[in-house]
């Protein structure tokens, strides 16, 4: 068995990386128990000064990148196509805003100590993209937590624990030192970076090169 760790720049409130990760693991699935994969979540906030209350997505769009509603429509018909055919669901009917997703970062890593972080950011991404929670709230946090299966009370603390603040920030400043311009990204054992969510045929053939090859020490981009 070969084993793999990568690690995945996202963010909660990013569109692709759902379909980027569903594509990576699909992926690995491919090879079985041939493939031993460890995958660790680094926290990118697309909108870090955002308040609890968050921002309709429809005014930030057109505010920043002077989107028109004929772009937007086509923005979100392609990605509710593109999800459905990856299991995932896009409801903007429900999913209005964006929101600050740092506690949800240091919720992540904190859930990282059971081995319960994918568990939960599946349990997020669907909250989210599928109902439109606001993943900013302590209290929506919490609830998702203890459907993952991790202690309530254990949450709540992790989220306020300067410690786990700490380490979540120092996270951060990994993903930020590899000069990352959009996300998804993957960085396969440390020197193989990968930037958008790319396509399952896409990680299979990379997979593939990477468990053939001795690869170099320094990170290279793809």
């Amino acid at each position: 068995m070969k084993r793999l760790h990568i690690e995945m720049v996202h963010d909660a409130v990013c569109s692709w990386c759902p379909l980027g990760y569903y594509n990576l693991t699909t992926a690995l699935q491919q090879y079985g128990d041939d493939v031993d994969a460890r995958i660790q979540l680094l926290p990118y906030e697309l909108y870090p000064t955002l308040q609890s209350e968050g921002e309709e997505i429809v005014g930030m769009l057109k505010r920043q990148w002077n989107w028109s509603e004929a772009r937007l429509r086509s923005y979100q018909q392609d990605l509710t196509q593109r999800g459905k055919e990856a299991g995932i669901v896009y409801d903007f009917s429900k999913r209005t805003h964006y929101f600050n997703t740092f506690k949800a970062h240091c919720l992540l890593h904190w859930a990282e100590m059971f081995d319960a972080h994918l568990t939960l950011n599946q349990h997020l991404k669907q909250a989210y993209f599928s109902q439109g929670a606001n993943i900013s709230d302590t209290g929506v946090l919490i609830g998702l937590a203890e459907q993952a299966g991790l202690d309530v009370s254990e949450a709540e603390a992790a989220i306020r624990s300067e410690e786990i603040i700490a380490q979540t920030k120092a996270k951060q400043a990994r993903a930020k030192s590899l000069s990352i311009q959009s996300i998804p990204a993957f960085i396969f054992n440390q020197n193989q970076l990968v930037v958008c969510s790319n396509s399952v045929e896409f990680f299979t053939d990379l997979i593939q090169t990477l468990l053939d090859e001795e690869a170099p020490h320094a990170i290279r981009k793809h």
